[in-house]
C-alpha cells in the first residue's frame, strides 16, 4: 500500500484535488504529517475526518480516496483489532457506488485491484496450501 501511495497514486490525487478545491488540502495533510507523532490517533482520525466532510462537500473525489487510504493506513500502523483490509475495501466500494464520474471510478477499480493483488502477494503461500488436498 506504501508504495502505491508514493510512486504514482498519491502525486496525482493531490495534483488533481489541488485543481478543484479553495481548501488548502496539502497543507493539512502536511500538518497531519508534522503532528503524527505528536498527537494521539483520535486526533488524527478527527483532522482526516474534518478533511474527508470538506472533500464530499465540494465533490472532490480524489482526496475523498485519500482520505480513505490514508485512514485506513493508519489503521494498520497502529494495528487495531477491525480489519484493515476489508475495511478499506468496503469503503472503496462504497464510493465507487455513490460517485458519478468514470474517470473516479476507473481510478477506485484500479486500487482495489492493487489492494487484492497485494494482499494475493503477501498471503499466496497460505491461500495455495488450503486450497491443495491433504
Amino acid at each position: 500500500m506504501k508504495a502505491i501511495l508514493q510512486s504514482f497514486l498519491y502525486p496525482c490525487l493531490v495534483a488533481f484535488g489541488f485543481f478543484l478545491s479553495s481548501f488548502n488540502y496539502a497543507e493539512k495533510w502536511s500538518e497531519i504529517d508534522n503532528d503524527t507523532y505528536l498527537q494521539t490517533t483520535e486526533e488524527t482520525y478527527s483532522k482526516i475526518a474534518k478533511i474527508e466532510t470538506i472533500a464530499k462537500e465540494e465533490g472532490n473525489i480524489p482526496e475523498q480516496i485519500y482520505c480513505i487510504i490514508r485512514r485506513n493506513a493508519l489503521k494498520n500502523h497502529h494495528n487495531t483489532k477491525e480489519s484493515v483490509f476489508n475495511s478499506c475495501i468496503n469503503e472503496l466500494k462504497q464510493l465507487h457506488q455513490e460517485t458519478n464520474d468514470k474517470v473516479a471510478c476507473s481510478i477506485i477499480t484500479y486500487i482495489i485491484g492493487k489492494y487484492y493483488l497485494n494482499y494475493y502477494q503477501r498471503n499466496a503461500y497460505n491461500i495455495i496450501s488450503i486450497d491443495e488436498p491433504t
